[in-house]
């Protein structure tokens, strides 16, 4: 039994019911900055909206922009708060099949192949801007995915959804997407680590990032189970927040007393040095 799909933004045109009629186009135009209800509903999108949803999210991560939608697909301001998780670049392939066993089954979308620099394939069930075509990450430093993850449902997940218990799976889990993956094969802080961030598709669900300890705890322990050495929270602020390193659970934050800069927290990875690290904050492009 699988968890319930609480989406954030529509599904691809091939992946609606046939049924699903347009609603209206004429989608007020003014912009507000505080995020709207999420919907449960897959045909609450007409397929302009569809439309506009998937070009302008595609433009949003080639730009880095903060950009959300509203349900007519109207564009409004939000927050983008995520979870990173840095390790070693041969870990990935691991860490994504790790992922693949957090997603909602039966899983929704076809499976996607992903070619890993160096060769290795991996099967994912997830999308790559929306679509299932082969992604080839040898052939770029970067991999963009729209996930979905079953997390566990604490006070906090119930303070942000209706959760209703015919929608937990047996173990007391919910499935709730999308979570934009960015993985990033040769991040700015160390060309031998790579990392894994998971940004929050609406300022609703950055807000139960940023609160909720079982959003978390799952990505703490894909740190683990992936080898990752670290896992950081970014709240769009001047500190990040780190959850894991070198093995333990920890709550710092950068700045802090331990450590003053990025480049402090860096030196203390496996492999590392001072002169190896460079003074960018996790998550920052090149």
């Amino acid at each position: 039994m699988g968890g319930r799909w609480i989406s954030a933004v529509p599904l691809s045109s091939e992946q609606e019911p046939a049924s699903n009629a347009a609603t209206s186009s004429n989608a007020p135009t003014s912009t507000q900055p505080e995020q709207p209800q999420l919907s449960r509903r897959n045909d609450d999108y007409s397929p302009e909206g569809r439309h506009t949803f998937q070009k302008m999210l595609r433009a949003r991560a080639a730009r880095h922009a903060r950009i959300r939608f509203d349900l007519q697909g109207v564009e409004i301001m939000g927050l983008d708060y995520s979870y990173e998780i840095f390790m070693p670049a041969q870990n990935i392939a691991g860490a994504l099949a790790e992922l693949a066993e957090l997603a909602p089954r039966p899983h929704r979308v076809p499976p996607l192949t992903l070619t890993m620099p160096g060769g290795d394939q991996i099967i994912v069930p997830f999308t790559s801007n929306f679509k299932s075509e082969p992604a080839y990450c040898s052939t770029s430093g970067m991999l963009e995915l729209d996930t979905s993850i079953m997390f566990g449902v604490d006070d906090a997940v119930r303070e942000f959804f209706e959760v209703r218990d015919s929608e937990l799976d047996e173990l007391g889990r919910i499935a709730i997407g999308y979570v934009y993956l960015t993985v990033r094969f040769t991040p700015a802080l160390h060309p031998h680590y790579a990392s894994l961030q998971f940004t929050a598709a609406t300022s609703r669900m950055s807000r139960m990032f940023e609160r909720s300890a079982s959003i978390r705890a799952v990505f703490t322990g894909l740190t683990v189970a992936g080898g990752g050495v670290c896992c950081v929270l970014d709240t769009e602020s001047d500190t990040l927040q780190i959850c894991w390193l070198n093995g333990r659970p920890i709550q710092e934050t950068v700045p802090g007393p331990r450590f003053s800069n990025c480049p402090d927290l860096v030196a203390t990875w496996p492999g590392q040095d001072r002169r190896q690290s460079q003074s960018k904050r996790p998550g920052e492009p090149v």
